[in-house]
């Protein structure tokens, strides 16, 4: 057995019908499409960001890695996502998978990431040091109460010159959400070769308020945004009738309810809120270097403890946990890191727990209460100013 880079389109083909076994002939052609001609062109794309492993001069499993970087408010870290893990089915069941993952992982932290992040309905990673930390959040439309809108702005495909006003909107929209993805002009031009249908609000001067792209189902919409009221009102208005044509009674729309979208909204119609909870499924993270990932949150944790009611705070805090730790310094300038302080309020908490911390999935009572926790008592105030529960989500044209 040995692990390497994938060679050809041959292999590309072989994986991408390993990943859609039993499904339609179309949905098979659709990914054997996407891994072939799509996502070679993927800017920054690299052959060593497919991991396979070789058996007897054969791949027998296949990976995906991929390299973006993610909010965390002020902070950008590097983001190694896991993609399409996947074995063939005669081989399943002998360990490829694990051998795949554990030279991935050691991949990912050699080549400097700070974190990475999957999305699976398995418990399989949790024993590679994975946890969840984003819930499935979706928001659930009426299609008769939603056609009652009067929207006072038309609807249309979008048209490629208009790619930066999305931009723009997407930035606006997700700009310092824990979790959110960066984007650039080329990764949305990439992006948005693979999508089904994107359309776009447009005012009486045709300039673009708002965007929606869709699912691969009629009632699925994989994201949204707006800059005001009426090009939420002329987006939903259309979801609506597009869902009415198919034959259904209501649609979804893949955003937190916290989301801009989402909150102008609740003026124009009823909704519904939904989030998928498991706790060993979902969008998973774990940290791969705690001493880079602390280093880049300098200036988020400055502004989070000038927030809070912790703000004349002063001191240090030694953070460990399994895969290493950071003390952090507290003075009039802010929190940074320096680990040369000598210091008595030490917390102990499982990477695990950490990096559910970090995306605000617990709070810190709850990760301070979990099994092998130890955090004194008296660390509990400066922890919840430095990691409050927030909503952390992916945009949906980003998921892989």
């Amino acid at each position: 057995m040995r692990i390497r880079n994938i060679k050809n389109n041959e292999e590309r083909a072989l994986a991408a019908r390993w990943a859609t076994e039993g499904s339609s002939p179309q949905a098979v052609e659709r990914a054997v499409h996407f891994w072939t001609e799509v996502l070679p062109r993927e800017p920054g794309y690299e052959p060593e960001r497919q991991r396979v492993v070789e058996v007897e001069g054969r791949m027998v499993s296949h990976l995906c890695v991929v390299d973006r970087e993610m909010q965390v408010g002020l902070a950008t870290l590097r983001m190694g996502g896991i993609g399409t893990l996947i074995t063939a089915p005669e081989h399943r069941g002998q360990g490829y998978g694990q051998a795949l993952m554990k030279d991935t992982l050691a991949y990912l932290t050699a080549q400097g990431f700070d974190l990475s992040c999957l999305d699976s309905t398995f418990d399989f990673y949790q024993r590679f040091g994975y946890a969840a930390v984003m819930p499935r959040r979706q928001v659930r439309f009426e299609v008769k109460e939603t056609l009652a809108l009067d929207p006072l702005l038309a609807v249309r495909p979008l048209s490629a010159q208009e790619v930066p006003v999305l931009e723009r909107l997407y930035e606006r929209c997700w700009r310092g959400r824990v979790g959110a993805l960066v984007r650039d002009g080329a990764t949305w031009q990439w992006q948005l070769r693979n999508a089904r249908d994107v359309v776009v609000a447009i005012d009486d001067g045709n300039q673009v308020r708002g965007y929606a792209v869709y699912g691969d189902q009629a009632d699925q919409v994989w994201e949204a945004g707006a800059a005001d009221t009426d090009a939420v009102a002329a987006l939903l208005s259309h979801l609506a009738r597009r869902a009415q044509q198919a034959g259904l009674d209501n649609f979804y729309v893949n955003l937190p309810a916290d989301f801009a979208f989402v909150r102008l909204a609740r003026a124009l119609c009823s909704l519904e809120i939904l989030e998928h909870v498991r706790p060993s499924a979902g969008w998973q993270a774990r940290l791969l270097n705690v001493a880079s990932v602390f280093a880049k949150l300098e200036p988020e944790f400055s502004v989070r403890l000038a927030r809070s009611t912790q703000a004349s705070w002063r001191g240090s805090l030694r953070l460990e946990s399994e895969i290493g730790g950071v003390t952090l310094q507290v003075d009039r300038t802010g929190v940074r890191v320096d680990n040369r302080f000598q210091t008595q309020v030490v917390c102990y908490l499982p990477q695990t727990r950490l990096v559910q911390l970090l995306f605000g999935y617990l709070t810190v009572a709850e990760a301070a209460a979990a099994p092998g926790s130890q955090v004194p008592y008296k660390a509990l105030p400066i922890l919840a100013a430095l990691f409050p529960p927030v909503v952390a989500y992916i945009a949906g044209l980003d998921w892989f």
